[in-house]
């Protein structure tokens, strides 16, 4: 159980180190397969916004990650690579995805 493997954790130190006194998490704790431990759905809203946030981030950088292809396409390799700014764009959009 979560008490049996973080038992050597229960002490005034780790608290103190912890950020204080007060507990974060309600008891009893909930076991799961992430570090955290604690969540229990209380805020399933914010889940929600943030799945809905990072897909659509995606997708924006996605619409420009084909929108830099297709002006590759367009320009040929040779005056896309003229132009510093396509470079960096490209490279910018690349490495955000």
């Amino acid at each position: 159980s979560y008490d049996e493997a973080h038992s050597e954790y229960n002490d005034e130190a780790h608290r103190l180190l912890g950020g204080g006194g007060g507990d974060i998490c309600e008891y009893p704790l909930q076991e799961t397969d992430y570090q955290g431990g604690c969540d229990g759905g209380k805020h399933h809203g914010v889940h929600v916004a943030h799945g809905a946030l990072f897909w659509t981030t995606i997708s924006i950088l996605g619409m420009f990650q084909v929108e830099l292809l297709f002006l590759i396409y367009l320009l040929g390799p040779r005056n896309f690579c003229s132009e510093l700014m396509y470079i960096i764009d490209l490279v910018v959009i690349s490495l955000s995805l």
